[in-house]
């Protein structure tokens, strides 16, 4: 069940009562239920949210996800005890763009195992009043300063962990706060040394990373553009938003690196030097194919020595010229010695052009032909780089 909430609902009226009296009606079948509080554009709105969760005394036999969404940030809630008629057994999933502010546990969230909300200063406190969390969530748009001499350990074992807050200095004794041996999948959002952090709160463990995704964020402006990175091995992930495209790259993350996947736009600063890495893939996501810049320069954006694979698969189809196929992947991977590469075409066309000879030649008079046309959808031959 979703629900909004807009500025004239006020508790007084008639219409918010009808409402709570639909909610409570449902109640007793409901398994997800996500309440959003909509702004008023002409002036400050407070949502009624103390008024709405005071009222929700029905007992949720079968609820497992309750969330609650504000449009503007800095709200705080304070869930009351008698939330849910104290009943909600299988209610597992609570999240909320906002601060929580909590003494006593209301009994409903009694059986939670995942968690979202606001960071703030007394974080220890609040997630000690709540049972050992699976997953925590921590989201701000403020910058806040973890307090000295209370981070000793998280009483739960976490194995998902997220932090999505704009900079944080301490992301080593955060990590070491929740256990960072028990965690599985990190997602943090970038800053300065970010990497050196993560290695000194042993979230790693002597764990391998053998697969490496790059994406970017879409933004037309070089200057705002930022990527996606995701490490994944042995059962482990760590994501990082909004990384600078000068990022620079640690070796000890990337030496087990055995596959790269990148889309055609992300384009960053310095080499990716992948000294494992066997198989190359690039997402053509429809935009302009080589970036003119980078065909200026003499550094491919990766150094892959003992690349085998190169796997160019496009959304929709699409037909590119065996001079741009070229240039897909000799600007964006570079070897140390001369070796054939066996290449996958995906939803992809060959367009003959005058242009292009010199790299149709590369593409067919050095190349033997691994696998013909397969489905009409995936194209395998093998080039010399």
């Amino acid at each position: 069940m979703s629900l909004v909430l807009q500025p004239q609902l006020h508790p007084n009226n008639a219409q918010f009562f009808s409402m709570i009296s639909i909610i409570r009606e449902h109640l007793w079948h409901v398994v997800s239920l996500e309440v959003a509080f909509a702004s008023s554009p002409s002036g400050p709105y407070h949502p009624p949210v103390v008024a709405f969760m005071s009222r929700l005394r029905q007992a949720a036999p079968v609820l497992e996800r309750f969330a609650l969404v504000f449009d503007r940030p800095g709200r705080r809630i304070y869930p009351p005890a008698h939330l849910f008629d104290r009943n909600a057994p299988r209610l597992r999933c609570f999240m909320v763009n906002a601060a929580i502010v909590l003494r006593n546990l209301p009994p409903a969230f009694g059986a939670l195992t995942q968690l979202q909300c606001e960071f703030t200063p007394h974080l220890h406190d609040l997630l000690t009043v709540f049972p050992p969390l699976e997953s925590v969530v921590l989201d701000s748009t403020e910058l806040w300063h973890l307090p000295h001499g209370v981070l000793s350990h998280y009483p739960g074992r976490p194995s998902r962990l997220a932090l999505r807050l704009p900079v944080l200095a301490k992301a080593a004794s955060l990590l070491r706060y929740f256990r960072c041996h028990t965690l599985r999948h990190v997602r943090i959002s970038h800053y300065f040394n970010i990497f050196e952090d993560i290695r000194a709160s042993g979230f790693l463990g002597g764990k391998v990373m053998r697969r490496l995704s790059v994406s970017h964020n879409c933004s037309p402006l070089i200057s705002q553009r930022r990527m996606e990175v995701y490490f994944s091995g042995d059962s482990m992930a760590l994501h990082v938003e909004n990384a600078p495209i000068c990022v620079d790259w640690p070796a000890w993350l990337l030496i087990d690196i055995a596959q790269l996947t990148v889309d055609d736009e992300v384009d960053w600063v310095c080499c990716l030097r992948l000294p494992g890495a066997v198989d190359l893939a690039i997402i053509l996501t429809g935009g302009q194919t080589v970036n003119s810049d980078r065909k200026m320069t003499l550094a491919p954006m990766a150094d892959m020595p003992k690349l085998r694979t190169v796997t160019i698969s496009a959304i929709g189809q699409r037909t590119l010229s065996s001079a741009e196929i070229m240039d897909v992947i000799s600007l964006r991977v570079g070897v140390s010695a001369r070796r054939l590469v066996t290449v996958c075409l995906v939803n992809m066309n060959v367009a003959v052009t005058n242009a292009g000879a010199e790299a149709k030649a590369r593409l067919s008079n050095s190349a033997k032909i691994r696998m013909p046309l397969s489905s009409g959808h995936e194209r395998r031959f093998s080039i010399e780089l």
